[in-house]
């Protein structure tokens, strides 16, 4: 599907089944999904997408309100205020301003003029590999490797959606009880048959929801043994150009913060000592 020209009120928001060829930009407020490729000869302004190939913006990414999901890489000319998540590799030609980018696997910022990941925060499960993180006006910025952001995002979905589901167990509970708190010898067959069925919806409803409560239980557990599994690896945080202070990097549990500027480094997690430590590019 080819788009001559911008996402818009005139063609308003796109739902395709295939890969979109986007001429223009897409504009605040408005939003393209697709089953294949997204080509964006220009940029995003405010703009969310989904995207189940790979998604390429020639130009930037930009807005406290815009968001790329891809499941395959995502390539950029520049991320500006804007969150860019991708179930593969974030490939950004240009720098990354006050944003928050997570991939699956590598997060690699080219550089323009000297400038890297400035501000907001990166996390990518393999590696890290930017021309320079942070900035003379030592903005807090945070990178993070060794850890896949997509499931953390996605056992912390299924945690929040066990928490509900136990908090509507609990009141329901409370329903069926109240049947029986003012009559300690309760008797079925006391109940009237409107109110037998409210029990019985109400006990099936429970049983429903703690059925689906220990079926999200079983996939945080599994997700748990992925991550797990994935501490086999050695991630690292490659700088190309210069660090400077106020930037923290995370390999795991493992802390490191940058207190003076440092140029030609990379961080890794050693495993003998247990903690992050600086090694050469």
């Amino acid at each position: 599907m080819n788009i001559p020209g911008n996402v818009d009120l005139q063609t308003g928001d796109i739902d395709f089944k295939g890969s979109i060829v986007i001429q223009g930009i897409i504009n605040e407020g408005f939003s393209v999904r697709c089953s294949g490729d997204l080509v964006i000869c220009n940029g995003i302004y405010n703009g969310r997408i989904n995207s189940l190939g790979q998604c390429i913006v020639r130009n930037g990414i930009v807005g406290e309100n815009c968001v790329v999901r891809a499941k395959g890489i995502v390539q950029a000319g520049y991320v500006e205020y804007a969150t860019v998540i991708s179930a593969e590799d974030i490939e950004i030609a240009g720098y990354s301003l006050f944003s928050t980018l997570k991939a699956k696997n590598k997060i690699i910022v080219k550089g323009k003029r000297y400038r890297g990941i400035i501000g907001g925060t990166a996390h990518a499960g393999s590696g890290i590999d930017t021309i320079s993180v942070g900035s003379v006006m030592e903005p807090y910025t945070y990178l993070q490797v060794g850890v896949d952001p997509i499931l953390v995002e996605e056992r912390e979905r299924k945690d929040k959606k066990i928490e509900e589901l136990l908090w509507f167990r609990n009141r329901i509970e409370q329903a069926i009880l109240s049947f029986t708190s003012n009559d300690t010898s309760f008797d079925i067959e006391n109940l009237s048959e409107k109110e037998r069925q409210k029990l019985f919806m109400l006990i099936r409803q429970m049983k429903r929801l703690e059925e689906t409560a220990e079926q999200l239980k079983v996939s945080v557990a599994e997700i748990s043994k992925v991550l797990d599994s994935e501490r086999q690896h050695n991630p690292r945080i490659k700088v190309r150009n210069v660090i400077y202070p106020n930037v923290t990097i995370g390999i795991w549990e493992s802390v490191f913060k940058i207190q003076k500027i440092d140029s030609y480094c990379s961080f890794f997690y050693n495993r003998q000592r247990r903690e992050v430590v600086r090694g050469s590019y």
